[in-house]
């Protein structure tokens, strides 16, 4: 099957199947067969909007939009731009001189720049792993198929996310540490991006995910932020495979309008004061398996006004366990002992 484009996916969330509600709550197991439209309707407006703000007023379109370019456009003998003191003065001149199948390496040392990445088809990455020090953000708009690895965001430079990705498509992010931003890692309006191996600490909010959809994390660490670890807003079929969201100052995840995400082997653990450390809020048909969500403050997991989400092998100890608000229904849970 043709795989939807991020256009074609952002318009059907335009289009929805009215569901009668059951009439009574969730149970920890419900074998209920009924089966629903994957995106239904919004019973309301987000009932846990973020209490902070990223400065959006340096967002620009580029003069070309780059976010409907596909791989086989990528040549494959692009040159390779060094930024150094007899290369490139800055990251920026790099990125800006740089074509489609070019890779940009970034010689050791710190760099106090924000980076705008219009280009689509390059790489982005550091001569040494981790030894590329960005006092600022990388801001990749209207663009695909952009590459960034092996780097280290620091938020130096003012209330933003580390990365800025604004409506593109298959961005690919990897091993890569944000530390002192707003958010860590900002998806907003974007489809099929990718994030493995990556560090997100000490920000407001490790990943933010909204207006898009079809993205996969995987192996992440989103701890010790100062609010959640992963928060998502609108967005549609996420896959999370082995990431941690723990130790965050309010919670691990809260997804909010989420449906059809899944998850496998993802630690939500040592989280609060929030009421749960997960909380799914009109959330459907989600698909979590070997998940943990123990010694929280409150509730381990919550699923509310949520239906049809299925959490396979859950373990949550030493907190409140699993709550139903609102008359969720379909939804089944099978527990893990907590020995």
């Amino acid at each position: 099957m043709k795989r939807l484009s991020l256009v074609f996916l952002l318009l059907i969330f335009a289009f929805f199947m009215a569901c009668d509600q059951a009439p009574n709550p969730t149970t920890v197991e419900d074998s209920s067969s009924d089966t629903q439209n994957l995106l239904h309707k919004r019973s309301g407006s987000n009932p846990e909007p973020l209490a902070f703000n990223v400065d959006t007023a340096r967002r620009v379109k580029p003069a070309v939009d780059n976010s409907n370019f596909r791989r086989s456009q990528i040549p494959a003998d692009g040159s390779v731009l060094k930024v150094s003191s007899s290369d490139y003065p800055s990251i920026q001149a790099a990125v800006d001189a740089a074509v489609p199948g070019d890779k940009v390496v970034i010689a050791d040392g710190h760099y106090w720049e924000d980076v705008f990445v219009f280009t689509p088809g390059i790489r982005i990455t550091a001569a040494n792993d981790g030894q590329a020090v960005i006092h600022g953000s990388f801001l990749i708009y209207f663009n695909a198929f952009v590459y960034v690895d092996n780097l280290v965001f620091n938020g130096d430079s003012g209330p933003y996310a580390g990365l800025d990705i604004w409506i593109s498509s298959d961005i690919y992010v990897k091993n890569v540490t944000v530390n002192n931003h707003v958010f860590g890692i900002w998806l907003d309006g974007s489809g099929y991006c990718t994030v493995k191996n990556s560090t997100l600490s000490s920000n407001d909010a490790g990943f933010y995910l909204t207006n898009g959809g079809g993205h996969k994390l995987k192996g992440n660490s989103a701890n010790y932020n100062d609010s959640y670890g992963i928060y998502g807003d609108f967005c549609m079929q996420v896959e999370m495979n082995r990431n941690s969201a723990s130790n965050n100052g309010y919670r691990g995840m809260y997804m909010y309008y989420c449906d059809g995400s899944f998850g496998d082997h993802n630690k939500f653990n040592y989280n609060g004061p929030s009421s749960a450390s997960v909380r799914l809020y009109d959330t459907w048909s989600t698909t979590f398996y070997n998940t943990e969500t123990t010694w929280n403050n409150g509730d381990g997991l919550a699923l509310d006004i949520s239906n049809y989400n299925t959490f396979t092998d859950l373990k949550s100890c030493n907190n409140d366990g699993v709550a139903f608000v609102d008359n969720g229904f379909g939804n089944t849970i099978a527990l893990e002992p907590c020995n």
